[in-house]
């Protein structure tokens, strides 16, 4: 009997031979491709939560917060607000091309609705709020991928780091030789599979836009 092949990254995930077949590869482009698309609409949200924080921190402080910071604030917010629902345009199309990494589906067309929908329909807003999901959260979580990537991958090279006569920390107790080491490089090369296989699960089957609407399917 031939088992159909997978069309979407949640279907190859549940097959056993996943981590040899190219599925995991697509997941890494998709999850690296996902690294500048991040990096530049977390501009949006830093002009905004920049002057806040600091406007904040000065009213924490007993300070009066200054007329300039209170002026970028109000219109950095207001810039953002009234870009975002245009810029998610081009941003949709980029996320529909993406979209193919880890998902062989076919995709509607997405007819452009006018200018004036990209103002007056929820879809729009949707899409805006994951301008700010993708601007916000993802390099945040992208960060801590990195710090965990890191962690094992020190892990695993701690024999070779340790020293004889030297005291170094690893995780929350100390190693003098290589050898009392090796337990940690063991659980660090343990790690590594876990660490492949689940850097697949960044990517969803199928890329939503807040509230239920499809990348497949969102209206322009």
């Amino acid at each position: 009997m031939t088992t159909a092949a997978p069309t979407h990254l949640a279907q190859a995930m549940r097959r056993r031979r996943y981590p040899l077949t190219g599925w995991p590869w697509r997941a890494l482009a998709y999850l690296l491709t996902s690294v500048p698309l991040a990096g530049v609409l977390s501009l949006g949200p830093l002009v905004v939560l920049a002057p806040l924080f600091a406007a904040t921190s000065a009213a924490r402080q007993g300070r009066p917060v200054s007329l300039p910071l209170t002026v970028f604030l109000t219109v950095g917010a207001l810039t953002v607000l009234a870009l975002a629902p245009l810029l998610a345009v081009p941003v949709a199309a980029f996320e529909r091309y993406r979209l193919g990494l880890v998902d062989d589906r076919p995709l509607p067309p997405t007819p452009w609705r006018g200018f004036v929908a990209r103002y007056t329909t929820g879809a729009a807003w949707r899409e805006a709020a994951y301008l700010f999901l993708l601007g916000t959260v993802v390099p945040a979580v992208y960060w801590l991928f990195i710090l965990l990537v890191t962690l094992v991958l020190l892990l695993v090279a701690s024999p070779f780091v340790v020293s004889p006569g030297e005291q170094v920390r690893v995780l929350w107790s100390t190693a003098e030789t290589p050898g009392q080491a090796v337990p940690y490089a063991i659980v660090g090369v343990l790690l590594l599979p876990v660490l492949w296989t689940r850097s697949a699960c960044s990517p969803p089957p199928r890329a939503r836009w807040p509230g239920g609407c499809s990348a497949r399917t969102a209206p322009r």
